[in-house]
């Protein structure tokens, strides 16, 4: 960084300062196939009907309201998307709503969690068999 400083004299003594700091400089290029994205994609997707599932039987399950617990985990994960909007922030996110199922609902959790690897069993077999 480069700076003028005047003294302030009558006779003005003009100095150039140099101040050096670090500065991260990324040189390096990483290359990631595109089908990485369209896997990330997909499980982001993945989750995200898992949770809307869950969100769905849990309310059918226990009363919800004003103040309830899936309304502050939602409010958290929004303010967390706004100040980070990145991948890594989805996939705290995607924990953060596995932890909160997994503590208030274990036994719904499973069952969604079975219902989606059943759903997957007969999608993989009607892949297979051509249907």
């Amino acid at each position: 960084m480069e700076e003028t400083v005047y003294s302030g004299e009558t006779l003005p003594l003009i100095e150039q300062i140099h101040t050096p700091f670090v500065g991260e400089v990324v040189n390096q290029l990483v290359l990631v196939p595109e089908s990485s994205f369209e896997e990330e994609r997909k499980a982001i997707e993945a989750a995200a009907k898992l949770w809307n599932v869950f969100i769905r039987c849990f309310s059918e399950s226990r009363p919800i309201g004003p103040g309830d617990p899936v309304e502050f985990l939602d409010r958290s994960i929004r303010a967390m998307l706004v100040r980070a909007p990145s991948t890594a922030t989805l996939a705290t996110t995607i924990g953060q709503r596995v932890e909160f199922a997994i503590r208030e609902a274990p036994e719904l959790w499973e069952e969604v969690l079975k219902g989606s690897t059943e759903e997957l069993e007969i999608r993989t077999s009607a892949e297979e068999t051509g249907n």
